[in-house]
């Protein structure tokens, strides 16, 4: 039997149609629930954080002679939003 003879059955094809669009809307409903869990996640994240040291350019700055946690603070900064 020709395997692509099923592709020319309407029927066939609105049930795979209908199968497809289930399957991409429970996606869609696990993609909005993991972005909430990972927006909460970084929001506990930012809270937790201890405050950043600065220099007088207001950027954060540690050297040999600053504490684990001013290190760890630069190691754990955000990445930069980038606007167009």
């Amino acid at each position: 039997m020709d395997r692509w003879a099923e592709w020319n059955d309407p029927v066939e094809l609105r049930i795979r149609l209908d199968m497809a669009l289930a399957e991409i809307a429970e996606l869609r409903q696990e993609n909005d629930r993991l972005r909430t869990l990972l927006a909460c996640r970084r929001a506990d994240d930012r809270t937790s954080l201890p405050p950043l040291p600065a220099r007088q350019s207001g950027l954060p700055y540690a050297d040999a002679s600053s504490s684990p946690a001013e290190k760890l603070a630069i190691a754990t900064l955000p990445p930069p939003t980038v606007t167009t």
